[in-house]
């Protein structure tokens, strides 16, 4: 049988980064998560301008988010979906090492 661990931990992909409350709540440690493609159109200094889903501003548009013991690391993605717009916002391939104590 495997090795007993003391510690596990709970790893979550996740497709849509606004549900980052509910994940936490879930106990999920680390989420992985995009959908927002970095909010498609970025301004300077204020981040995303359109989530895919149409909103705007999108909370959860790129990057490292912490809640409590809860990380969630979005990737603003290499596509372009529902329009082909890409404005301040490079495609991104995000490569994350995880380590052991």
């Amino acid at each position: 049988m495997g090795k007993a661990y003391e510690e596990e931990v709970s790893i979550l992909l996740a497709h849509r980064p606004h549900y980052f409350n509910q994940y936490v709540d879930w106990g999920a440690d680390l989420i992985f998560s995009g959908d927002t493609h970095g909010g498609m159109i970025r301004l300077p200094f204020i981040g995303g301008l359109i989530a895919s889903d149409g909103g705007f501003f999108p909370e959860y548009d790129g990057g490292v988010y912490r809640d409590g013991q809860s990380t969630m690391i979005v990737s603003r993605g290499l596509g372009n979906y529902p329009i082909n717009l890409r404005v301040f916002n490079r495609p991104e391939l995000g490569v994350i090492t995880l380590k052991g104590e």
